[in-house]
């Protein structure tokens, strides 16, 4: 299966990040997670963290959570992968881009930038992204894009997105819906 997420009980999660990610402490909250978790790990910097925290090379499993990296992916498989998991974690803007149309949960980190600009990109996306959503589910999406981006308790802001995750999932498909229908640029 490449870089498959299968239709088991597992939650299924592509990891695509920045070095300044705080996937080792992604790991450690999915470690503990209350469901089995399948993480699909994208190779270069991504894999090099992952295999820096737990050693070695290849696949892992501790406690709830598998690791998978796999290897660079053409395009059009990269869209299913995304199309796949119930959870993509993107970086830049042409992945960030590619998790919109997939219509599924997604965490954005933008590229880092000299003072914050990435952070005014990620607020002002995150203000568009969330005008449709109730309160409390803007606050959950928010917080874990926020926490994601080194802003906040990222253990906290994952506890809760899985409780809406439903919710932020079938948002999701109404988001790309709209793109979808919006003229082109």
């Amino acid at each position: 299966e490449v870089a498959g997420c299968s239709a088991s009980n597992a939650l299924e999660v592509s990891l695509f990040c920045y070095e300044s990610a705080p996937v080792a402490e992604f790991i450690d909250i999915l470690v503990d997670s209350p469901m089995p978790v399948r993480l699909h790990v994208a190779p270069g910097q991504p894999a090099a963290t992952v295999a820096s925290k737990l050693g070695g090379a290849g696949s892992w499993q501790g406690g709830s959570l598998s690791v998978l990296p796999f290897e660079f992916l053409p395009q059009d498989e990269y869209d299913r992968l995304l199309w796949r998991c119930d959870v993509n974690f993107v970086r830049g803007e042409d992945s960030f881009v590619r998790a919109q149309w997939a219509a599924r949960p997604f965490v954005w980190q933008p590229y880092q930038q000299a003072a914050g600009a990435h952070l005014e990109k990620l607020d002002a996306f995150l203000a568009r992204y969330v005008a449709g959503m109730s309160a409390d589910l803007a606050a959950v999406a928010v917080n874990l894009f926020q926490a994601w981006n080194s802003r906040g308790d990222l253990r906290q802001a994952w506890r809760d997105f899985l409780v809406a995750r439903s919710k932020i999932a079938l948002y999701n498909r109404r988001w790309a819906e709209n793109l979808a229908v919006s003229p082109d640029l």
